[in-house]
């Protein structure tokens, strides 16, 4: 501040002239490069979810909800519609469709992860067509991105549901 106000309240010097032309030279650099490495570096940025469990996108409409201990399987859907909602910025009639079960990670070293995909047909997928599941895991099942969301609960207050 005090170097702001030096350069300011200073006469026309040249020794002030040069500083003041080498720091707006400065920052107008920076401000002009800035945009161009925003996006590259927020897009490859882990979400972490409502939930504290981290997703990673992988790429083709594809991404990753990692898990951790005591990780429940409507959990990973919590995360994976909590991502397509605010990360992705989609409807919330959006389908989610899980790739496979809980696995090893695609992206990292952890032991349990889900892979899910917004289109079915580029992940090599079928839709799953019963009405009845016995694990909302199965590779093809799907949720709206709203029923996926609907899976979050607030651990404090259990009886208390986020939709």
């Amino acid at each position: 501040m005090r170097l702001f106000l030096n350069l300011t309240t200073a006469g026309n010097t040249k020794e002030a002239s040069g500083k003041r032309r080498r720091i707006v030279t400065f920052l107008c650099a920076l401000m002009a490069a800035t945009p161009l490495f925003a996006p590259a570096a927020i897009a490859e940025q882990p979400f972490k979810a409502i939930n504290r469990l981290t997703v990673v996108p992988i790429g083709g409409g594809e991404f990753e909800v990692i898990g951790r201990a005591g990780a429940f399987k409507p959990d990973y859907w919590c995360a994976a519609g909590d991502y397509v909602r605010k990360s992705l910025a989609l409807d919330w009639q959006t389908q989610i469709y899980a790739i496979d079960g809980i696995s090893r990670s695609v992206t990292s070293d952890a032991r349990s992860a889900v892979r899910f995909t917004l289109d079915p047909e580029q992940s090599g997928i079928t839709p799953h067509q019963s009405n009845w599941v016995g694990d909302i895991l199965t590779p093809g099942f799907s949720m709206r991105t709203s029923s996926a969301f609907g899976e979050c609960e607030d651990r404090r207050f259990p009886f208390r549901t986020f939709n």
